[in-house]
């Protein structure tokens, strides 16, 4: 999560990408995947406007997928 242009870690519950994600693994190259995760949005959280980054890593640790999504929390 970006907030005022300051990266702060949050990792989802479920932070293994082949495990209840609608992913098999390993992936194979050229072939297309839907990624499935669920984030909670607690009511402790300040209302704000983020940037969520989700990035995906394989076992060493190499990103295989990052994206950056606009969000807000209301």
């Amino acid at each position: 999560v970006v907030a005022a242009e300051v990266p702060l870690p949050f990792n989802p519950p479920n932070t293994n990408g082949c495990v209840n994600s609608g992913i098999a693994c390993p992936v194979v190259v050229g072939k297309s995947y839907s990624y499935v995760n669920t984030i909670p949005v607690l009511t402790s959280y300040p209302k704000l406007r983020l940037v969520v980054k989700y990035e995906l890593k394989n076992e060493s640790d190499k990103t295989v997928f990052c994206v950056e999504v606009p969000a807000q929390i209301q």
